[in-house]
């Protein structure tokens, strides 16, 4: 397989900060026929405190429902697709990112709709995005108000009352008692210039966009940055007889199944590692895990692997969606799998694939001006230095025996925690237990 080499994945690439503090990164792609703008902070669950649970995102909501300029939600709508786009967001565990994707031509009006924006909301509608935030929370919650979305049952479990354990759109009752204090609180302290990024990628041109820029946001007060709590220690199972396994009982034909593990995250030199080692697991129908659960063993008609890493700690985790009288054998067959990986380490073909695939991934983001708008915005706001050549360069120097000691140092059964969301019943809960218990 012929992939662009370390000079093909340049591009010019441009870095600055507005008086203020604000950082501005413009990424060249003159090929392109439209343009992103990523407008990110340094703001999410893991910054809040308990009493603010969800307030991030709530947030994110209430900077749609319009301006001094553009007083509605329709109407600030109306202003940004007349340019041809629309705003996306999205809050996340660690930033809160303002994407929008444009022709090329509009890109300094879209800058200008931004800088509009995170100037000077009105916070205005609050009742009405509260509404909508309420049925946003219904749908992880069952008939009885129970938490059912195994992915906020895994953080919890993994992290407690951490704010890594906190579920991002936060609780009803958080919800249902955040008033307009609460969002300007918020606001002044996670959306200061200092906290921030704006990242501009396609066929632009670094002047105008800078000027665009500092007309637009320059006036933005500095803030700070923002620090989170430091990620708490990995909890691990209590003895060997007494395995993490949480089982929450919720109505279905399916039991959805989350078998996590904590890691190391962005800082420790080792996290491209985590990511071609899932890369290694679970990247396409030839590789390890669907070929063992789907096309060997039949277990499941989906299953997945997948490293979510932070600054300072991540999780790796293990998914699927099976019947019930089956979700024994599939935890049973996951962990034997992974067994074998920690013992056996990986295959040099599987890394040569691997890295392939991720590096025509870096060359295909190339033809994607939000890919690396976003790329470069998450990249400057937690301070790496990663271009797409750099990354594909040190995608060629990673080894099976770095793969392999990923997987011995950090899938180790013992510090697993399992997740089941399901009707299941003794014997498949105890069979569950007995799998985790037995794991090697």
């Amino acid at each position: 397989m012929k992939t662009r080499g370390r000079a093909e994945l340049a591009h010019p690439l441009h870095h600055r900060t507005l008086p203020n503090g604000l950082r501005v990164v413009i990424s060249e792609l003159p090929h392109l026929h439209s343009a992103t703008l990523c407008f990110a902070v340094r703001a999410g669950s893991r910054y809040e405190r308990a009493e603010d649970q969800g307030l991030s995102h709530f947030l994110e909501h209430m900077l749609f429902r319009g301006t001094e300029a553009h007083p509605s939600a329709h109407a600030m709508n109306l202003a940004i697709e007349r340019l041809g786009g629309s705003l996306e967001a999205a809050t996340h565990v660690d930033l809160t990112s303002y994407t929008l994707t444009l022709p090329p031509t509009h890109v300094l009006d879209g800058i200008a709709r931004l800088g509009e924006i995170l100037s000077g909301p009105l916070f205005a509608g609050i009742e009405t995005e509260r509404r909508v935030l309420h049925e946003e929370l219904l749908e992880d919650l069952d008939e009885d108000g129970q938490e059912v979305d195994a992915d906020n049952l895994s953080r919890r479990a993994l992290f407690g009352e951490h704010p890594l354990g906190y579920a991002i759109a936060g609780t009803l009752d958080t919800v249902h008692r955040f008033g307009p204090a609460d969002l300007r609180r918020h606001f002044d302290t996670y959306y200061g210039a200092k906290n921030g990024v704006l990242s501009v990628a396609g066929p632009v041109e670094p002047g105008p966009v800078l000027d665009a820029a500092q007309a637009a946001l320059g006036a933005l007060p500095p803030g700070q940055r923002a620090t989170p709590a430091p990620a708490p220690p990995p909890r691990t199972a209590r003895t060997p007889r007494t395995p993490r396994m949480s089982i929450v009982r919720a109505s279905g034909n399916q039991t959805d199944l989350r078998l996590s593990f904590p890691t190391g995250g962005l800082d420790d030199g080792r996290a491209l590692d985590r990511r071609l080692l899932c890369r290694v697991l679970d990247d396409g129908m030839s590789t390890r895990l669907r070929r063992r659960i789907i096309d060997e063993l039949g277990l499941a008609y989906d299953v997945f692997a997948d490293a979510e890493l932070f600054e300072d700690c991540g999780v790796f985790d293990f998914g699927a969606s099976v019947s019930h009288e089956r979700a024994p054998r599939l935890v049973t067959a996951l962990l034997e799998l992974i067994a074998e990986v920690r013992r056996d380490g990986v295959e040099p073909d599987e890394v040569v694939r691997a890295t392939a695939r991720l590096r025509w991934g870096l060359e295909a983001s190339l033809d994607d001006a939000e890919a690396i708008a976003s790329y470069y915005a998450s990249q400057a706001l937690f301070g790496f230095e990663d271009t797409l050549a750099s990354l594909g360069a040190k995608a060629d120097a990673v080894t099976p025996e770095r793969l392999h000691a990923i997987a011995r140092d950090e899938l180790d059964p013992a510090r697993a925690h399992l997740v089941c969301v399901g009707s299941l019943g003794r014997v498949e809960s105890r069979a569950l237990r007995d799998a985790l218990r037995n794991a090697r």
